[in-house]
């Protein structure tokens, strides 16, 4: 070998050992988990450092934002019912005086038969009109009744009056009834019966207690007749019924 040789490779293993010792130390091993008795703990210790179990996460998960509440749209105020108002205050027309001009100049009371005068001023148009809603209602309360109600005069053969009768006839199948009074002596009372067929008719009237009745047993001689017997303390007599 030349003798200049030796000093080289002297100065290249002086390099290469301290290029070696620079170098990083290797890791040591991993330390060997401890013993426990705890399975699940064992396996938590396991894990890597960079990993959670699932309830971590849930736990760490951020809570959701609360929703808003929704709140009705506001109603407008419902209108109170007609029928829950209070009814307006009642007005009534004034009262219709006449004047003293329409009144009649009279110079003596007016006597009641006197009909051609009268002590009231002439009827305003308010009188009539009322009077005439009478009259309607009394005819049509009339229309309601039976053919035989009303006033009628029971007389014999020579035209003399014997009974008046006041009958009430309600109609549809109702019994009749009914007063009477004599024409001779003014005697008034009820009548005890009336016995209505489809072809007769007949009625008794008791003048006197303790006697016997008067019968009247008649039959329709027309719309408005009814022709008979009487039949009383003086006999049998033939008879004939009006209407007034």
């Amino acid at each position: 070998m030349k003798p200049g040789l030796l000093p080289l490779l002297a100065g290249l293993s002086l390099a290469v050992s301290a290029a070696a010792g620079a170098q990083e130390p290797a890791p040591p091993p991993p330390a060997e988990a401890p013993l426990t008795d705890d399975p699940i703990a064992a396996l938590i210790g396991a894990l890597p450092p960079d990993q959670t179990t699932d309830m971590d996460a849930e736990e760490a998960a951020p809570e959701p934002a609360a929703a808003p509440l929704a709140t009705a749209p506001a109603t407008p105020p419902q209108p109170i019912p007609a029928t829950m108002l209070a009814p307006p205050p009642r007005q009534d027309a004034p009262l219709a005086i006449p004047s003293l001009s329409r009144l009649p100049k009279l110079d003596r009371p007016v006597m009641i038969g006197e009909s051609d005068r009268r002590p009231d001023a002439p009827p305003t148009a308010v009188d009539l009109a009322y009077e005439n809603r009478i009259r309607a209602s009394v005819q049509a309360a009339q229309g309601l009744q039976g053919p035989l109600d009303g006033n009628w005069t029971v007389r014999d053969s020579h035209g003399t009056g014997l009974y008046a009768l006041q009958l009430v006839d309600k109609g549809y199948g109702y019994m009749l009834e009914g007063a009477w009074r004599s024409l001779a002596g003014g005697r008034v009372g009820l009548i005890d019966n009336i016995d209505r067929q489809p072809t007769s008719m007949t009625l008794r009237i008791t003048r006197t207690p303790g006697k016997a009745p008067a019968v009247l047993t008649l039959t329709p001689r027309g719309a408005a007749d009814w022709a008979g017997e009487l039949t009383d303390e003086a006999g049998t007599r033939p008879v004939v019924m009006r209407r007034n």
